[in-house]
């Protein structure tokens, strides 16, 4: 039996070894390193000794040729091939138990490659072929092994590929994507025709005389006061405003009495306080007011959806965002995503994530109440939470034009609601997750959707119930509920495009570059939306919902062609980056 000469990976000692060693550990005796004989070496010398073991102690020898010398590199702990295989995959390839038992093979002859990394989907791993380097020439073809080579990697990612691609081109959830663009339907109709549809103003005035009549009829004591008012032209000396001004706000004070209005009669004698003190001036006009507290108690109005003491509307956002869950579900592919966790993101984000909201929302407007100097943490947090509560008050602020109010409701309402939507991708990837672009996808929509749903029960109980028809509760929850949901899709696939800037020790400078190309879109088109409202310029408000979908539209698009691109890569007919099917 002849012998072989190695040279220990770590020490380069020399070392000599039985030929039939073929396949076997052995520890170098100088430095310790254990390694792996991958394959034969030309003989040398008949071997005095035959070690036993799995792994076998192997001397240094002295003063041997170098052409006589193998270098071996270690391989490491031999891989457990069938521990990665999915039952889905099973039969793509012979496993390593297969290799292992065919005839003159051994389940080291494969070593892995640190490169490979088995798919989300369940592929999987498959070691590359051990990296020696040979002086002897090959075996010849009587010793060659009779196993089937395992699947390559490539063949792999195509049989995901085809899985992954078939379910994501179906005919009926290509329908079904498409019908994401429906959303805007009711938000259009608002846009032209909601508004449109209102009684005329002389015959409200009609229809609002002959109700006041009705009511004074019950209470002689303000029939007497607005009778008097009427008549009465005299103003006193030195009044800030018109006396059409003054009479305007009584009148409305006693109209408000009338109809039993109290929160409203507190309101108007806080205005005619600010009035004495002369805040307004000669240019206050009360008649928009007039008309519509006679439209709202004309009777010609369709009465409200839902009363104003109720709690139906957490009943509607429940039946809404169940709709959107079951949607997304059928209609996106999920990658490696789960029902069940898009569940538990769009309640993340639909309850502690707009908590979250909220709490900041509350700390802006406490930090204007003190000052800080100095240095420090605390300091910048607060001069973060100044300039919050200064962008939402510039977006608040009804006499601000275009530009403050944009920059408001861009730096303050935008930021801060995009920022809480992503949260739930942010942290998957911050945590080294393996989410694909699909399921970073529709993340994105659950999150949005789930903080469109809580925005929606908020507006409903504070605006709409008690004064507000159907047609705003369809447009809140299924057009502004979408338009959350596309923002927040933009925001996760751009996400994920740059995950692998969230890997390793991060500072806030380091979030600041990887997270403001994923923000910006979504923000500005956000706060563009929500000042062209502001200003009452809806047509072009829909217009910015209308690109917001086309954009989020042509992300996907992109995507999807990157991961035919890389298809047609492992056929062989075009280039290819590193796949991602999941």
């Amino acid at each position: 039996m002849g012998s072989m000469v190695l040279t220990c990976l770590k020490c380069q000692a020399q070392l000599r070894a039985p030929a039939n060693f073929k396949g076997k550990k052995y520890r170098c005796a100088k430095c310790g390193n254990i390694n792996t004989i991958g394959v034969a070496a030309a003989a040398v010398s008949p071997a005095s000794t035959s070690p036993s073991g799995d792994v076998v102690v192997i001397t240094p020898v002295e003063k041997i040729a170098p052409d006589d010398i193998v270098i071996v590199e270690d391989s490491g702990p031999i891989p457990k091939m069938e521990e990665t295989i999915s039952p889905s995959t099973a039969k793509a390839g012979p496993t390593a138990a297969d290799a292992a038992s065919a005839p003159g093979s051994s389940p080291e002859s494969f070593g892995s490659s640190p490169g490979d990394e088995s798919s989300a989907s369940g592929g999987f791993k498959l070691p590359a072929a051990s990296n020696l380097s040979v002086s002897s020439p090959p075996p010849s073809a009587s010793s060659a092994s009779t196993v089937e080579a395992p699947p390559s990697r490539a063949a792999n990612d195509l049989a995901v590929l085809q899985m992954t691609m078939a379910a994501a081109n179906k005919s009926s959830t290509r329908f079904l994507r498409w019908g994401f663009l429906l959303t805007l339907v009711p938000l259009i109709w608002h846009t032209f025709w909601g508004d449109s549809a209102g009684p005329e103003e002389s015959a409200v005035r009609i229809a609002f005389e002959q109700k006041l009549n009705e009511r004074l009829a019950q209470k002689p004591d303000i029939r007497e006061a607005l009778a008097k008012l009427d008549t009465d032209q005299s103003v006193d000396e030195g009044q800030a405003v018109s006396s059409q001004g003054v009479r305007s706000l009584q009148r409305l004070e006693l109209w408000a009495r009338a109809f039993d209005e109290g929160e409203l009669v507190a309101s108007l004698q806080e205005v005619a306080k600010r009035l004495d003190k002369g805040e307004k001036g000669d240019a206050l006009d009360f008649a928009p007011v007039e008309l519509l507290f006679m439209t709202e108690h004309s009777g010609l109005e369709p009465p409200p959806f839902l009363p104003e003491e109720t709690w139906a509307h957490w009943g509607l956002g429940a039946v809404f965002a169940a709709a959107f869950l079951l949607y997304f579900c059928f209609a996106y592919p999920l990658g490696n995503a789960t029902p069940v966790q898009l569940l538990g993101v769009g309640l993340f984000t639909g309850t502690l994530g707009i908590l979250m909201l909220l709490t900041i929302q509350w700390l802006a407007k406490l930090s204007t109440l003190f000052r800080l100097r100095g240095r420090g943490l605390l300091v910048v947090i607060w001069l973060i939470l100044v300039a919050i509560a200064f962008s939402y008050s510039a977006a608040d602020d009804p006499e601000n034009g275009f530009l403050l109010s944009f920059l408001g409701f861009t730096l303050g309402v935008g930021l801060l609601e995009e920022l809480c939507k992503l949260l739930p991708v942010l942290r998957h990837y911050r945590g080294g997750g393996t989410l694909s672009w699909r399921g970073a996808c529709v993340w994105g929509l659950v999150s949005g959707a789930g903080f469109g749903i809580s925005e929606g029960i908020v507006y409903c109980s504070r605006y709409y119930n008690g004064s507000q028809t159907a047609g705003i509760y369809v447009v809140r929850f299924i057009s502004c509920v979408a338009m959350h949901a596309a923002w927040a899709g933009t925001a996760a696939i751009l996400m994920y495009r740059r995950r692998e800037w969230l890997k390793g020790e991060m500072d806030w400078g380091d979030y600041v570059r990887a997270l403001w190309p994923v923000i910006l879109a979504p923000m500005i088109l956000h706060g563009l939306y929500d000042t062209l409202l502001k200003l009452d310029m809806t047509p072009w408000a829909l217009a910015v919902g209308t690109v917001s979908f086309i954009l989020f539209t042509v992300l996907q698009e992109i995507e999807a062609r990157k991961q035919a691109s890389q298809a047609m890569g492992l056929l062989g007919l075009a280039p290819s980056g590193e796949p991602d099917f999941r």
